[in-house]
């Protein structure tokens, strides 16, 4: 990320935001950036430049995180994304904005749960159906025979 101008509260809310998903949020230095991907034998960013970069670290919920920082770019208008590394491979900035469009795995579970659902409560429906027009054939020939 580049923080073109980031002041000390919109970095707070950006730190607040983040706190509760176990990341890691800091400014770097590029060169020193630059070494530590070198030695843990992970891509570097062509992208890294002489200006100020920050950099979040984290290591689940990678969509959920980056839909974070996506809003607060657009709240700020001072943030931009820059790109990721994600399971040893650089994205761009562009895709990282597309992870941030993902559904949260909470929501994949929902989704999936409701699938699994979907063919159960069909059968109840149709069960409970026929016995709901049992009970009312049941009812008309009561009322028939009360009639006479």
């Amino acid at each position: 990320m580049k923080p073109l101008g980031l002041g000390v509260n919109q970095t707070t809310l950006l730190k607040k935001a983040l706190y509760g998903h176990n990341t890691d949020y800091h400014i770097v230095k590029n060169t020193l950036f630059k070494i530590a991907l070198e030695q843990k034998g992970l891509p570097v960013p062509s992208s890294l430049d002489n200006g100020e970069n920050a950099v979040v670290f984290c290591s689940d919920e990678v969509s959920e995180i980056a839909k974070l920082i996506k809003e607060h770019a657009k709240e700020t208008e001072k943030l931009s994304i820059l790109g990721g590394i994600l399971n040893g491979e650089l994205i761009s900035g562009d895709q990282v904005e597309a992870l941030a469009s993902l559904p949260s795995k909470d929501q994949l579970l929902g989704q999936l749960l409701s699938v699994f659902n979907g063919p159960m409560r069909g059968l109840v429906t149709v069960l409970s159906g026929n016995m709901r027009e049992f009970v009312q054939v049941l009812s008309a020939i009561q009322d028939k025979k009360s009639e006479a």
